[in-house]
């Protein structure tokens, strides 16, 4: 939908799961929606969305 590439450790993100439901919210809102669930933070730049956090367990 944004065409951006998201970068993240897939590893210590492998157990996270998310069910939601988003709408016409602004990109900056659903990542901190998103990132807030799963204890993680977010930038975003013209390379892409970088995701970092320690993940789920």
């Amino acid at each position: 939908m944004y065409d951006l590439p998201i970068h993240y450790d897939r590893q210590a993100f492998e157990h996270c799961y998310i069910n939601i439901t988003l709408g016409n919210e602004k990109l900056e809102e659903k990542l901190a929606v998103i990132t807030q669930t799963i204890n993680a933070s977010f930038t975003l730049s013209d390379k892409g969305i970088k995701i970092e956090g320690t993940g789920c367990k």
